[in-house]
């Protein structure tokens, strides 16, 4: 079991996004469909559950409490706990004002970033 870097964690602004997160650096990799047998659920719930951030519709349909360890034991990384321990912690990058740039800052950075392209 491994720790993701930090700044990815803290940069997930949900724990739908953390979950993803976990997800995304399992090794090894899994399928949605692989995902949805370990879990004891249909493929369609699992992803229902999964993008429950991105669902526009939002259902009752939440993420059961015993994902979080089985799918960090099956990921082999503890992005759901680091992001659920940052979270308490205030130390997500949504949760730092002083991280927000201005839209002139933006402008800046952007521009700088071409510039250098």
């Amino acid at each position: 079991m491994i720790e993701l870097p930090f700044h990815e964690v803290a940069m997930q602004p949900t724990f739908y996004a953390a979950l993803r997160l976990c997800m995304n650096n399992a090794r090894p990799r899994l399928t949605d469909s692989q995902w949805s047998d370990h879990l004891g659920t249909t493929q369609g719930t699992f992803n229902y559950i999964v993008n429950h951030d991105r669902n526009v519709a939002k259902g009752r349909k939440h993420c059961p409490p015993e994902w979080i360890n089985a799918v960090q034991q099956v990921a082999r990384n503890y992005a759901i706990t680091q992001w659920l321990d940052a979270e308490a912690r205030g130390q997500l990058n949504h949760q730092r004002p002083e991280l927000e740039l201005s839209i002139e800052e933006k402008a800046a950075a952007f521009d700088k970033l071409m510039q250098s392209a």
